[in-house]
């Protein structure tokens, strides 16, 4: 018992005091992608509009 709660206190600690930052880096190829994936997604919903 003793060693499960030693063992849950270390881990919060852990959790409280890391300071990891996730940052986002977005490229030029990630500006690039996004934009072809929008003007696939307009270009299918231009087809499913003629279809109805």
């Amino acid at each position: 018992i003793m060693r499960d709660a030693y063992e849950n206190i270390m881990e919060d600690f852990v959790e409280d005091f890391s300071e990891v930052v996730s940052t986002s880096i977005i490229d030029e190829e990630d500006v690039t992608t996004n934009k072809e994936i929008d003007k696939a997604s307009d270009d299918l919903d231009d087809l499913l509009a003629d279809l109805i």
